[in-house]
Formats: C-alpha cells, structure tokens, sequence
C-alpha cells in the first residue's frame, strides 16, 4: 500500500476508535472521571504509539504501522495552518458576547499577568536547572516559555462543563485562555524571529509585541465588519453562508500570518468575538445547520490533534528513529 493509503488507514482507525471511546466514556466513565474525553483519547493514542513502535512483521509493519508513523511525524504546519484556525475561531463566536464585554477588564488583568509570571517561571526553571550541556541563552528559555504557557480552551470549558460550573465562569475562564494564546503566539513570534537572527533589544521587542498585537487585532475587526456586510446581504443560502464562514477564517489567518506578520490567533478572536456579537448576521434558518457543521468539525478536530500528539509522545518516549520506505 502507498503512503498515502497508509495514512488514510491511520485516520480511519484513529477516528473509529476515537468515537468508540466516546461512547464507552459517556456511558460508563464520565461521571467516575472528572476528565476531558480528549486527555483520554491523548492517553489511549499514547498506548497505541508505543504497542505500534513494538510490531515487526506482516500486515502491521506494511500498512498500519506505517500509517501510524506518517501520524506521528505529521508536519507541524499542517496542524498550525489548517486545524489551529478551526479552533480559535469556535470558541471565540461560541462566546456569549455581552458576558465577554462585562468582564473583559477582568480578562485582560487575569491573561496578561497569567502569561508573563508563568513565562518568567519557566525561562528561570530551564536557565537555572537545566543541565550546563544544552547552554541555552536566555532568548532561547524565553522561547521555550512562550511554547509551554499556552492554553487549550477546548479542555478547559468541557472540564468546567462536566464540573457544573456557572456559564459566567465558563464564559471568563475561555476568554482569559483564548486571550493567553493569542499574547503567547505573539511573544513566540517576536522570540522566533529573534533566535533566527535579528539581535535582541528589549525596547524592539516591546514595540513589536505592541505593533503585532494591535495590527492583528484591527485586521480582525476590519474582517469581521466585511463578514458581516456581506452575510447580512445574503438571506437563506445554506451552502453559500456556511463556505463564507469557513472560507474567511483560512483567509484571514494566512494573510495576517504569512503576508502582514501580524498575530493570526488575536486576528482571528476578533473576528470570533465580532462575528458573536452580530450573530444574526445569518439567516435564521441557516443558523442551526451552521452550527452543527462547525460542532462536527472542530470535534473531528480536536480528535485528529490528540491522536497526533498521542502518536508523536509515544514515538519521542521509546526513542525510535525510523526511516520510512514506500
């Protein structure tokens, strides 16, 4: 079997048993453990990676088992430019917009503080006890810190679901992590861009972390306004209305980050939270199926993101390097 159909037997199987897990855990789990299905679905790929890493011979090692190291060398790209996108911009219109705007000072003052101290503590832990061999500047740890301080909002609202939590709760926590990644992604830019050459002044870094952040704020606003004039001018087209919903978070996303250099992630929670905002900007007989069709796919999302991370945790875990051959 070619690669290709390796990998499509890989998704297949990694989608199948990813519902029978979530079968089996709404039945049976949810209410002994107060997880989010996904960390189980991250545990059971896990199990999966590092059985598949064990398997010599037959049917395993020419289609399943490469399938399954196609998944766990995934190119980061992929998830960034194509999944990542889905994600931000779901939670951010799913947020109950006038809840957001009640508590956005309480947000800002939560999230801005949230992400320095946990990225000081971070750059401090890898300069100072990580052994003298890496030799990592201080740029570098500061780097790694903006990685390590993001957030994944999916797991934490489904948490305070399962937990009972009150919707003003819910509603502030998600802002305050939808706000933490998009401050983290700006700083890992500024950071990037440091480590691959530009010097490190401090007072340039400042003003980047400003420009890229408001730029990509109001590039988001600008967007939403468009979407909305738009939407607002089209009444009942199912298909029509749901592509141009799709169509401009890819747009937007890869024009602020590939073409502007502005942040992407703040980009795009403008929009979400505009978008939320005029949600009647849809037709009210589209509204259902739209978002149905955003509910499906950001949970196929969200398995295939767990799985790959599963798979590729197993991998790096055993420590297997292996040379793919079609």
């Amino acid at each position: 079997m070619s690669s290709t159909g390796s990998i499509i037997l890989g998704l297949s199987f990694a989608a199948l048993h990813s519902c029978l897990c979530k079968i089996f855990f709404a039945k049976f789990l949810r209410q002994k453990m107060n997880i989010s299905f996904y960390i189980v679905v991250l545990f059971l790929d896990f199990l999966i990676g590092i059985i598949a890493t064990q398997i010599k011979g037959g049917f395993s090692e020419d289609d399943f088992l490469r399938g399954e190291l196609h998944l766990s060398k995934i190119n980061p790209h992929l998830i960034y430019y194509i999944f990542l996108p889905l994600i931000i911009f779901d939670s951010s219109s799913n947020a109950s917009f006038h809840i957001v705007q009640q508590q956005i000072v309480t947000t800002i003052l939560v999230a801005g503080p949230d992400v320095f101290i946990s990225k000081g503590i971070t750059t401090l832990f890898v300069v100072y006890l990580f052994p003298h061999d890496f030799e990592w500047s201080w740029v570098t740890s500061l780097l790694l810190g903006s990685i390590l301080s993001t957030t994944y909002p999916e797991s934490i609202v489904t948490l305070l679901q399962d937990c009972g939590a009150s919707h003003s709760l819910s509603s502030l926590i998600e802002s305050e992590a939808l706000l933490n990644d998009g401050l983290v992604f700006v700083l890992f830019s500024i950071f990037n861009r440091i480590i691959v050459g530009r010097s490190f002044a401090i007072g340039q870094a400042i003003s980047d972390i400003i420009r890229v952040s408001l730029s990509g704020t109001l590039l988001g606003l600008f967007c939403g306004f468009r979407c909305v004039f738009i939407l607002n001018r089209i009444n009942n087209e199912l298909k029509i209305e749901i592509t141009i919903t799709f169509g401009i978070v890819y747009l937007m996303f890869y024009v602020a980050d590939a073409e502007l250099g502005v942040s992407a992630v703040l980009s795009l929670i403008s929009v979400g939270l505009y978008m939320s905002k005029h949600k009647y900007c849809i037709s009210s007989n589209v509204q259902f199926s739209l978002a149905g069709s955003w509910t499906i796919i950001v949970f196929v999302v969200n398995l295939l993101i767990f799985t790959f991370s599963g798979l590729s945790i197993a991998h790096s875990f055993v420590g297997i390097e292996t040379t793919l051959t079609t």
